[in-house]
Order: C-alpha cells, then structure tokens, then sequence
C-alpha cells in the first residue's frame, strides 16, 4: 500500500501503517481520526488485509462527514465488499 494520503471530501488524510495493532483503539486493525485527519492501519496484517482496512476507514469518514449514520456493521459489510469487487476484477485507480 503505497499511499501516504488519500482526499476525502476534500480533506486529506494522511495514512499511518503502524507496527501492530492499534491498542488504544481496543485492538482494532484500522481507525480513522477525523479531527486529525488520519487513518492508522496494521502494518502486522497482509496486504489484502491492509487494503480491506484502509476501505473500511475511508467509508468511515464518509459516513461521518456526510452524517449518514450508517451501523458500523455496515460499513463492515460495504468494505468487505468493495474490496472483493475491486480486487477480484483486478480495478486500480492509480496514475
């Protein structure tokens, strides 16, 4: 995952892989920081995991800035989806 950022509605958020998993947030794999504008990702977990991940945060901060109140299972489901569409049909956005 070569990302540093991604835009989000127009805000940046800066992508942190971290070491492990992140304990503050109770063991979790991913978390979006809106008022910092970040995203902190397991570096621990395989590729096809970070990626699930780093979807699963960006639809969080869609939900949030858009205030769409969307459960986050969810917005679980959404990520696992988008990101077995996107891969298995091998979809790259990138320049």
């Amino acid at each position: 995952m070569p990302l540093k950022s991604v835009k989000i509605l127009g805000h940046e958020y800066k992508i942190n892989i971290l070491d492990k998993y992140i304990a503050q947030s109770g063991g979790n794999t991913g978390q979006c920081n809106n008022y910092l504008n970040e995203i902190n990702i397991a570096g621990d977990l395989p590729q096809s995991g970070k990626n699930e991940v780093l979807l699963h945060e960006v639809l969080e901060a869609i939900n949030y800035r858009l205030e769409l109140r969307l459960e986050h299972h969810k917005l679980c489901v959404l990520g696992e989806v988008l990101h077995q569409v996107l891969s298995d049909n091998k979809m790259d956005f990138s320049n």
